[in-house]
C-alpha cells in the first residue's frame, strides 16, 4: 500500500465556506451542514469518510478498489489528509 500525504494539518471548511456551485455537488445535505475539506482540487464532505481500523489513519472515502482518501484528525479540530492506492 503507497500513501502520498505531506502530513500538514489543515482546516476543515463549514457549509458557509463553500461556493454556490461546490455547495450543489453536497444537495443530499440539509442547508447550512456538513464538514468539508479541500484536497487536491476537490472538495471533500468529511461524512464521507468511514472509520477504518489503521495505527495512523483514522477514516477513508474510497474512489475505486484500488484508491482512496485517507484523513487523519488532529487534536485541535483540524485533519491530515492523504492520497492511498494499493
Amino acid at each position: 500500500m503507497k500513501t502520498i500525504t505531506n502530513k500538514i494539518p489543515r482546516d476543515t471548511l463549514g457549509a458557509h465556506e463553500l461556493t454556490a456551485k461546490e455547495l450543489e455537488e453536497f444537495d443530499y445535505l440539509p442547508p447550512g451542514e456538513g464538514t468539508f475539506f479541500r484536497y487536491r482540487g476537490q472538495v471533500h464532505d468529511l461524512g464521507n469518510c468511514m472509520r477504518i481500523t489503521d495505527d495512523y489513519w483514522h477514516g477513508a472515502e474510497g474512489h475505486s478498489y484500488h484508491s482512496a482518501t485517507v484523513v487523519r484528525m488532529v487534536d485541535d479540530g483540524r485533519i491530515i489528509v492523504g492520497s492511498q492506492c494499493w
